[in-house]
């Protein structure tokens, strides 16, 4: 029986999580956070629990997937929502209203409910795509008959897409500051674009993994460790069964039971330990962990 950690994966001394990531772009400790709308300069009350409290990202970063904003989409949305607003008298059908009434509702609860976090840009797209109606119900319809009226906004929109397409940090097609085009990359070097120096360990442990000959296959991860990599690394070269172990409580596997051949093990942070148990089951490390 093997312990195949992230042999590799384990004690990355230079290991950077995708949080601590987050943390480099030009983040400022709580203190330093200073708003001009009153709010207490923590902040620490209005954001997720173990989240940093943190200015927005500067340079290039405002282009990467997990920040980039949504200006000029904002912007019409709110003027498609004043023009509703300053029409609001005028007759229109009552299932316009219900979904204009509706979504705003949605806006509001999100932002009552949901705490600030690094990747709240993501759960924005839901309400930015179900704002599509909004903008096109609050359109004048003499507007709508001008081919120039509705390409102008259409170029607008497209135009101001270009940065976030060429310059996207993990999937940037213009080669830029010693980072190569995203065209030119393998698929494993895309998959591991945010966190290169995990390539090479993770590969190291695939490798151990398949060379034991296991079918079986124990997960024990962190909270931020990267789970989506050993699957599709373990899915191109052998078929197995991916399980995680060692969990609280008592695991019910969709499966049936599962007894782990193998463990890959990165919990982000720490030297591995040389023996595990998992079920009443030793496994022991295969070798000491290899460093990025």
């Amino acid at each position: 029986m093997f312990f195949a950690t992230s042999l590799t994966i384990s004690a990355l001394g230079s290991r950077r999580s995708t949080r601590s990531r987050a943390a480099a772009l030009n983040r400022s400790p709580p203190h330093c956070r200073s708003i001009p709308i009153g709010l207490d300069t923590t902040l620490e009350q209005y954001t997720a629990p173990g989240e940093p409290t943190a200015e927005p990202p500067k340079g290039l970063y405002i282009f990467h997937e997990d920040n980039a904003p949504n200006l000029f989409h904002t912007i019409l949305i709110l003027v498609a929502v004043g023009a509703i607003a300053a029409r609001w008298r005028q007759p229109a059908p009552a299932v316009r209203r219900i979904y204009w009434i509706a979504w705003l509702a949605g806006v509001v609860v999100f932002a009552a409910v949901l705490r600030w976090a690094l990747w709240e840009t993501r759960y924005h797209l839901p309400a930015f795509a179900l704002a599509a109606p909004i903008v096109a119900t609050a359109w004048p319809q003499r507007w709508s008959r001008s081919r120039g009226a509705v390409a102008l906004p259409l170029l607008l929109l497209g135009l101001s897409s270009l940065p976030f397409l060429m310059f996207n940090r993990s999937r940037e097609l213009v080669p830029f500051r010693g980072r190569p085009s995203y065209l030119t990359q393998s698929a494993m070097e895309r998959l591991f674009d945010n966190q290169p120096q995990l390539l090479g360990p993770y590969q190291r442990a695939i490798e151990a993994i398949v060379a034991s000959n296991g079918s079986q296959v124990g997960l024990i991860l962190g909270g931020d460790s990267w789970e989506y990599p050993v699957w599709r690394m373990l899915r191109d070269r052998k078929l197995v069964r991916i399980e995680h172990v060692n969990v609280s409580g008592n695991p019910r596997w969709p499966l049936g039971p599962f007894f782990p051949d193998v463990v890959f093990w990165s919990l982000g942070e720490g030297e591995p330990p040389p023996r595990l148990a998992v079920d009443g089951r030793e496994f022991v490390r295969i070798r000491p962990p290899t460093w990025p």
